[in-house]
């Protein structure tokens, strides 16, 4: 009974186990899944940020497993993922996955601006565990061609507040355009966030955009949720077949 009673204590006191969201990245160019954003509370202490990595990786063996071996992205601040022990775990998963496709950790723009030789030391760190970095909330601090070009990532995520509505305002139109442009001449892929509506969707098309989330693309959904829309939209793919189209720039 006292045995029980423990068990019983030790579980109240274990955390519970973070639930994320996912949001489907499709290549616009290809009209075609490349990969998932996810989404979560936000982590305010890198052991809530441990359990929620930790969690990112389960379930992308849960899709895996299903078929869908998708490249996941996931927002986190510097701080948090220098204690959250990110590159072990990721490291200590990919051994064991075959077919591997990486993992994108997305740091806020401004952050990046702020400490550039930090945010390089960071992504040099991250690749060692098949990670690589994106800049999302692009546009909304200002960077310089100077801060970036010393950088490594993948991806420039153009913040919602100017994808929205960028068919009909010309500021937003300009901004966006400015973002694709730098993030194809550095290489990298060009993803626009938050796109509600058609017309901002066609107008990224037309920009050469390469990634979208939004809305009018799908929905965010929880792990099982997210993976019955991947089975009912795409079915699961064949053994050794891709479920996700390649960015233009590997980590």
């Amino acid at each position: 009974m006292l045995e029980n009673l423990a068990t019983a204590t030790e579980a109240e006191a274990a955390p519970a186990r973070p639930q994320l969201c996912y949001q489907p990245k499709i290549d616009l160019r290809r009209r075609c899944l490349a990969g998932a954003a996810a989404f979560a509370d936000v982590a305010r202490e890198a052991e809530q940020a441990t359990l929620l990595f930790a969690a990112l990786l389960d379930d992308w063996t849960a899709l895996a497993q299903g078929g869908f071996k998708l490249r996941f992205a996931l927002a986190m601040p510097m701080a948090l993922i220098e204690g959250a022990r990110v590159t072990q775990l990721a490291a200590d998963h990919r051994a064991g996955a075959p077919h591997w496709p990486g993992l994108i950790i997305e740091i806020a723009e401004e952050e990046v601006v702020r400490d550039v030789k930090r945010a390089q030391a960071m992504s040099q760190e991250l690749a060692a565990g098949g990670i690589a970095m994106a800049i999302r909330d692009f546009g909304t601090g200002y960077s310089s061609l100077a801060s970036l070009r010393d950088l490594s990532f993948v991806e420039i995520k153009v913040s919602a507040d100017f994808v929205k509505g960028c068919a009909e305002n010309a500021g937003n139109a300009a901004i966006c355009q400015t973002a694709i442009d730098l993030a194809h001449r550095l290489g990298c892929a060009a993803v626009a966030e938050g796109i509600d509506a058609m017309a901002d969707l066609q107008a990224l098309q037309i920009m050469g955009c390469d990634l979208g989330q939004g809305a009018v693309l799908a929905p965010a959904l929880p792990r099982d949720g997210f993976l019955a829309l991947l089975q009912q939209r795409l079915g699961a793919p064949q053994a050794g077949e891709p479920s996700a189209a390649p960015n233009r720039a590997q980590g």
